[in-house]
């Protein structure tokens, strides 16, 4: 379970960062 909540908050950094990119 730890991975997988590791992965969902890697996940979460990369589409935020993603987002501001596109917003940019």
């Amino acid at each position: 379970q730890e991975l997988f909540g590791r992965g969902k908050l890697v996940m979460l950094r990369t589409c935020n960062q993603l987002l501001r990119r596109l917003s940019k």
